[in-house]
């Protein structure tokens, strides 16, 4: 399966990219959303696109968009979380400090990035998050009081 799809490759890598620059182009100007730089000189698989949530800047926690965008069938996922040092098998580290690490693994949310992913896909997404923006106070509080 693998050697069968390697010939894709290319195609795949246009595609993801062309998706992460939509994401890119349309998220740039969201207050609250801080974006992946991939320097200039560096390549990217774009395997996940991953943003990061100033909650105070966006109006509401990472884990309030996620929960919000799951309920609109938009499938995220939580990276770096829990950091490794806080894992259980990792438990002789649990006391380590590390806020940057523990603050990106706390704000970061991977949005839904696949080869064919369509741009009409991406227009509802950013929407989506958007909309939940719009409302950040009000989800918040529906979600968090479930």
């Amino acid at each position: 399966m693998g050697i069968a799809s390697f010939d894709l490759l290319p195609q795949h890598l246009r595609l993801r990219k062309a998706a992460a620059n939509a994401y890119t182009e349309k998220l740039a100007m969201v207050p609250g959303i801080r974006l992946q730089r991939i320097p200039a000189n560096m390549q990217s698989a774009y395997k996940d696109f991953s943003i990061q949530i100033d909650k105070q800047a966006f109006g509401c926690s990472r884990d309030v968009l996620q929960a919000a965008l799951a309920a609109e069938g938009i499938p995220t996922r939580r990276y770096f979380y829990p950091v490794v040092h806080k894992m259980k098998a990792y438990q002789a580290y649990n006391a380590i400090v590390l806020p940057v690490c523990e603050n990106i693994a706390d704000n970061i949310l991977c949005l839904p990035i696949y080869p064919l992913l369509a741009e009409p896909d991406i227009d509802s997404i950013i929407t989506a998050i958007l909309n939940i923006q719009r409302h950040a106070q009000r989800i918040a509080t529906y979600i968090n009081g479930k």
